[in-house]
């Protein structure tokens, strides 16, 4: 899988981006050069989330996300209208996609009948958005209702005699518990039918919705597919759009402000709560599968990745009746190379990583976190993550990836990309030099201008 194209008109920082990616480049490597405060995380971070949106089976987990990413479209600053977030080409083996990513914000008022009028305004005005409101309504209900049998039911255990409960007040709940219900599947039938006619009419999916200060948020994606081959290729969106959201991935500093983490969990960086906004990291992790901060050595993946390595060498054991595979070995021995002069071993119940030099003389030393630089522990954390989740033809989005490398490593860390993982796609952000040089001039974009030094200079 490979980005092509990407376009955004207006998101933040970003105005007028139009880059292109050259999918039969070697490498497959683009450095994403600006000054600061030119964007490149955003742009990273605006790709990762809308691709990831496409999962159809994720929506629920990803849907706070999406909802944080477009916090930064505040009230009233784009009050009822719609607006074209991006646009992404993507090339999938024989496959082409053509996607749009529009923001609708608008209101679905109620008539004095009770029913909802149209929610406006959109693109697609012969459409009657106003059901996602109806239905994030009848599941907070739903949701109050669950909570009051809950309460209720509490309140009749606390009870020393059953004697004094009253069951009909359970009954009443369940009653009504089961009318919300059938109203809500009501609703989905309409979804449904609302989304199927959507997509035959207008090629529009509807990736997203929520509600905020009384009004209705929904993000929605223009879908244009098409062969690369004469021959007609069936698809199935909804596993196409998922092998999509399932290849994009992201890894950045955590000390990078996170703009699809809440308001409240950004500002815990500037108050002395960092433990806090790990713990909201962590979280996003668990949800955002593709998503990892290479700020500090991974231990758990570590651990995981020699469980994952001693299994396998286990089960060729029990297949071949007694020949162990050398998966340990051959791990052992590619990150002590990664470490260069350094060895890393991991204790009989694995639960303990440690660390050796061997000097001159071919004695081992025993060393300590503090001496290992933040530069080995960084690289060891990149070879781990895409060792581990064995990632493959994908797109590996990569913020500052440059820190804490010295300028040598910066330069041969688009060697180690190719090693690592040679048929990704890498988009870097940097402001590294030595990083962009360790590629042809053409593979550098920039969304700023001026960041290289032009030639007259070099001259």
């Amino acid at each position: 899988m490979k980005i092509t194209r990407i376009r955004v008109p207006e998101f933040r920082a970003l105005k007028n981006i139009d880059i292109t990616f050259e999918p039969d480049f070697t490498p497959n490597i683009f450095p994403l050069a600006s000054l600061n405060g030119g964007g490149k995380s955003t742009l990273l971070q605006l790709v990762f989330i809308l691709l990831k949106s496409l999962d159809a089976n994720s929506e629920k987990k990803n849907i706070k996300y999406i909802e944080n990413l477009f916090d930064f479209f505040s009230y009233p600053i784009i009050v009822q209208g719609s607006r074209v977030i991006a646009q992404l080409n993507i090339e999938d083996e024989l496959v082409e996609y053509d996607m749009e990513f529009t923001f609708h914000v608008g209101k679905s008022i109620k008539s004095e009948d009770g029913n909802y009028l149209k929610f406006s305004p959109t693109h697609y005005y012969e459409y009657d958005f106003s059901i996602f409101q109806q239905k994030i309504e009848i599941q907070n209900k739903i949701d109050k209702t669950l909570q009051l049998k809950e309460k209720k039911i509490q309140e009749q255990e606390n009870l020393k005699s059953a004697m004094l409960s009253n069951p009909i007040d359970i009954k009443n709940i369940n009653k009504h518990l089961n009318k919300l219900i059938t109203e809500q599947t009501e609703i989905l039938l309409k979804e449904n039918v609302l989304r199927q006619k959507l997509y035959e009419q207008k090629d529009v999916l509807i990736i997203a919705y929520f509600s905020k200060d009384d009004f209705l948020n929904i993000l929605t994606c223009k879908l244009s597919i098409k062969s690369k081959t004469p021959k007609s290729i069936n698809i199935n969106i909804d596993d196409s759009l998922g092998k999509i959201a399932k290849n994009i991935f992201l890894t950045m500093p955590s000390t990078q402000p996170i703009l699809f983490l809440d308001r409240h969990q950004k500002e815990m960086l500037f108050q002395d709560r960092f433990d806090e906004y790990q713990l909201s990291l962590k979280e996003a992790k668990k949800y955002l599968q593709g998503f990892f901060t290479y700020s500090f050595l991974p231990v758990n993946l570590i651990q995981s990745f020699f469980d994952k390595v001693f299994n396998l060498d286990i089960q060729q054991a029990i297949e071949t009746k007694g020949e162990y595979g050398n998966q340990y070995k051959q791990l052992i021995e590619q990150m002590n190379c990664v470490l260069e002069n350094k060895i890393v071993n991991i204790s009989p119940d694995r639960k303990t990583i440690n660390f050796e030099m061997e000097d001159e003389n071919g004695n081992t030393r025993k060393l300590y976190p503090e001496d290992l630089s933040h530069g080995e522990l960084k690289r060891l954390s990149i070879y781990l993550w895409l060792k581990y989740y064995d990632i493959k033809d994908a797109v590996v989005l990569m913020d500052e990836i440059e820190i804490a490398f010295h300028p040598d490593w910066q330069y041969q860390i688009i060697r180690d990309l190719q090693e690592w993982g040679a048929s990704n796609q890498y988009i870097l952000a940097t402001h590294s030099y030595e990083l962009c040089q360790a590629l042809t001039p053409a593979h550098v974009k920039e969304i700023s201008p001026n960041l290289l030094p032009s030639q007259e200079n070099e001259s």
